[in-house]
């Protein structure tokens, strides 16, 4: 919930200048770096997951770049000039603007439980396919892993019936 923008795309940040001053300087948030990295890296796909997206306020964290994650607006052709543009190094890879490269894509988990899924953002809701996972969905990798995969059929046929017990 306190992320923002600075965080998420760029912003300012104190520094102590040589003459022990404060200053502040324009730095890449961690979703800018991740792009920086993708856009030198086309032969691979970069996956950002963002834990509880809508915990955070959407609008505060993605600025003015929201549609840029829209895949018709993916790559060069959505490029868009952000509010520190002016401060952008030029040997910056995105000294021209930043846009979202096409080999990046980005995956929202929610809880459906928490409330504040009602009340998302209208405009979230068009840019992310929703695809629902179930516990029921899992319980086979959740027994499937190196320590319960040792127990007997009859344990595990418990384990499922608590498991899906509990998600009813």
């Amino acid at each position: 919930p306190s992320s923002d923008y600075t965080d998420f795309v760029e912003g300012l940040r104190p520094i102590q200048n040589e003459d022990n001053t404060i200053g502040f300087k324009r730095q890449d948030g961690i979703f800018k770096a991740f792009c920086a990295k993708a856009v030198k890296d086309t032969e691979n796909n970069y996956v950002f997951i963002i834990d509880e997206i809508n915990r955070g306020e959407i609008s505060k964290i993605f600025g003015e770049l929201f549609y840029s994650i829209e895949p018709s607006y993916r790559g060069q052709k959505g490029k868009i000039q952000t509010q520190y543009q002016n401060l952008v190094a030029v040997d910056d890879i995105f000294n021209d603007g930043f846009y979202v490269p096409e080999n990046v894509y980005v995956i929202g988990t929610m809880n459906d439980i928490d409330r504040s899924v009602e009340s998302m953002d209208f405009a979230m809701r068009r840019r992310f396919t929703f695809k629902e996972v179930t516990a029921e969905d899992r319980i086979d990798d959740i027994l499937n892993n190196d320590v319960l995969g040792q127990l007997s059929e009859e344990s595990i046929s418990k384990i499922k019936f608590k498991l899906r017990n509990l998600n009813k």
